[in-house]
């Protein structure tokens, strides 16, 4: 066996250790003034009147529905293809989760399969924009503004992703991103809840405290500390700290070159394994920038090229099994698109600390298992 090559590899850079050092020299560690800048850059980066920073990606989606009104007696339609938080947090709300189907090639929800399923009891449609590429945010606020429910995006995957000229974030609705280690901003963890109202940013930045309404660095900024403050709202412990805070700001200026490279070895696999028997390319959309914190194939054989390249030292990833066949949904629907997407799709390592040599290794151990397969039928 040859090196070993990981699905994920975490990067952070200098900038971020250097951030983090002042942050835990500097005696304020929890939700403070680096929290703050960080909700303003990254608002100004992707264009959206306001960011709540929080603890996670599933807690932004929390926030989100709360504030989208649903709640127990409600529906949200929502993806069979993500990461299952995403719709525990649906019933954590105490509604039901919706599963509505994907396009089969792309894992992407389909918005006449979405306009079907929309009855009374809807309160948000709940998108994910898989691998980093944007669904059809057009037809999908279209559906949105003519039923009267709410848009919720699943960003966790998108940071750094466009939809026709605008960067994901920057659309009406709600947009929730993940800071966790693997992804494309990369905080150790945390979230960001995009949204326009101010009266939304207030209530959300109370939420994701405990429902306090002032926070423990607005009552200690001032001339004296202020003990006192009024709960009218149950909240949340949700708030990001000022060290996670410092990690994503120092990589937020990092972000667009590091999604240029994960774009170039996206690239590169799709170049070098098109026309390869069994294996499926996921081509670039015109009119949408994907932020390509996922390299998809599509394999005839799935499991048995997994298990080849597993053999060769090359760790591979499925994004995702179909979240309604989890025990904690209700049963599972008939979901063809779905089922095509969830059997076949197969995550290459896409990470910046990939060299180029690496990807090459990727793409000659894909080849090389596909024929092992192609030739004794497993």
């Amino acid at each position: 066996m040859g090196e070993e090559i990981g699905l994920f590899r975490p990067v952070v850079a200098d900038e971020a250790v250097e951030a983090t050092t002042a942050v835990l020299r500097g005696g304020w560690l929890g939700p403070g003034p680096i929290v703050e800048r960080f909700e303003a850059a990254f608002a100004e980066y992707v264009g959206a009147p306001h960011a709540v920073a929080v603890s996670s990606g599933s807690a932004a989606l929390r926030l989100a529905l709360t504030l989208a009104g649903v709640g127990p007696g409600d529906e949200v339609l929502t993806s069979p293809i993500t990461f299952v938080g995403a719709n525990e947090v649906v019933l954590h709300c105490g509604a039901t989760p919706v599963f509505i189907d994907v396009d089969a090639d792309r894992g992407l929800m389909r918005v006449d399969a979405a306009a079907a399923a929309i009855g009374p009891r809807t309160r948000a449609i709940l998108v994910t924009h898989l691998s980093g590429t944007p669904v059809d945010l057009d037809q999908f606020h279209a559906l949105a503004d003519r039923t009267g429910v709410a848009l919720v995006e699943d960003a966790a995957h998108a940071c750094g992703a466009s939809y026709r000229g605008t960067r994901i974030g920057g659309h009406p609705g709600f947009q929730a991103f993940s800071f966790q280690a693997t992804k494309n901003l990369n905080a150790v963890d945390g979230g960001m809840l995009c949204l326009r109202s101010a009266d939304d940013a207030a209530r959300a930045r109370r939420l994701r405290w405990m429902g306090i309404d002032h926070d423990t660095w607005s009552r200690a900024s001032g001339d004296r500390y202020c003990w006192s403050y009024e709960v009218a709202e149950v909240g949340h412990k949700f708030a990001m700290n000022d060290v996670n805070a410092a990690i994503g700001l120092a990589h937020l200026p990092l972000l667009d070159g590091g999604n240029d490279r994960r774009r170039a070895i996206a690239d590169r696999y799709r170049a070098g394994l098109a026309g390869v028997e069994g294996i499926g390319i996921v081509e670039p959309l015109s009119d949408r920038v994907s932020a390509t914190y996922l390299a998809p194939v599509l394999a005839d054989d799935r499991d048995a090229l997994a298990a080849g390249l597993a053999q060769r030292g090359i760790t591979t990833g499925v994004h995702f099994r179909r979240n309604d066949l989890h025990a904690i949904f209700d049963p599972a629907r008939d979901l063809p698109g779905a089922e095509a997407y969830w059997t076949r799709t197969l995550s290459l390592p896409v990470h910046l600390a990939l060299t180029d040599d690496q990807v090459e290794t990727v793409i000659d151990a894909v080849i090389d298992a596909s024929q092992t397969t192609l030739a004794t039928g497993r």
